[in-house]
């Protein structure tokens, strides 16, 4: 009778043990998921063949110091066979292929990640969020180097944006610039061929975030007279994005083994820091009753 009841007490206390260690790992996850809320940090990068050492030690090191959560590669120039062997190497805990094998995305095991759309061109990611709001969607772009099928990743992010409300952010190698001064060296660029990318970013309501740190992201790494340097990878956002986040941050990291640049992003939503500005809208004072507003303020 002694030892039954000695091993009801260990089956119990064993029982205790194993409710604590699921408890702890579930307050882990939800503080991290927390973190998540408040700040999320990607990066991007046209690494231009994942075989090369130093470009797979400079993007472990790149993961691991900046604690990134979502990683978009394009250009791997590895079979996709491989992409296991990287996600293990860089600590991640999903990952993604997209059909043409120029688009790889690792995630890690905070992110409740889930590929929502796959295209030749892009690879669009579901963020679902366990807070009150509003999923979000992160599509990474490697568009074509050639005018002639970029039509069709247009007209995907167009039909795309006329169905969600939600937080949308794009990030990659679009292979076009936005202006003239995203170039500098060779002929003068014309603006004409830049006037589809810049029609779809408008109808998509689409805002570039601008940059930090080094002017351009490309470089044709030719020496002398015929250098050409581009801004080519970037983020652009929508407003619910914006709304989401009061704080987002695109820094263009050093060149190293690829002639793109990485690019480090981080959102955030700083509650104490964040300052809302008053707007005045001069139509207000046409108002009848704007005087005795005022007055009772």
């Amino acid at each position: 009778m002694g030892c039954h009841q000695e091993k009801q007490q260990r089956r119990r206390k064993m029982k205790r043990t194993e409710n604590l260690l699921l408890l702890g790992i579930k307050r882990k996850l939800y503080k991290q998921t927390l973190i998540f809320l408040s700040m999320i940090k990607l990066l991007n990068w046209n690494i231009r063949g994942m075989k090369s050492q130093a470009a797979s030690e400079k993007l472990v090191y790149l993961i691991k110091y900046h604690k990134v959560s979502f990683v978009a590669i394009q250009e791997p120039f590895m079979h996709d066979t491989t992409i296991d062997f990287y996600k293990n190497m860089m600590g991640m805990h999903g990952n993604f292929v997209n059909i043409s094998n120029k688009i790889w995305v690792f995630w890690r095991y905070d992110l409740n990640c889930n590929v929502f759309a796959n295209h030749e061109q892009l690879v669009t990611c579901k963020i679902t969020r366990s807070n009150p709001g509003k999923d979000i969607f992160i599509s990474v772009v490697y568009e074509k180097s050639k005018a002639v099928g970029r039509e069709y990743l247009w007209e995907y992010m167009r039909v795309f944006d006329s169905t969600i409300s939600n937080p949308w952010v794009v990030i990659g190698d679009f292979n076009n610039i936005l202006s003239i001064d995203e170039k500098l060296g060779g002929t003068p660029h014309k603006l004409s061929k830049s006037l589809p990318f810049i029609e779809c970013l408008q109808d998509c309501n689409l805002v570039d975030m601008g940059y930090t740190g080094q002017a351009f992201t490309w470089c044709n790494e030719i020496k002398e007279r015929d250098i050409l340097w581009k801004i080519l990878d970037r983020l652009v956002a929508n407003d619910e994005w914006d709304a989401c986040f009061s704080k987002t941050t695109i820094q263009h990291l050093t060149r190293i083994n690829s002639d793109h640049c990485p690019l480090l992003i981080t959102a955030e939503n700083d509650v104490d820091n964040y300052i809302k500005y008053f707007k005045f809208l001069n139509f207000w004072v046409d108002q009848h009753n704007f005087i005795d507003i005022v007055r009772q303020i």
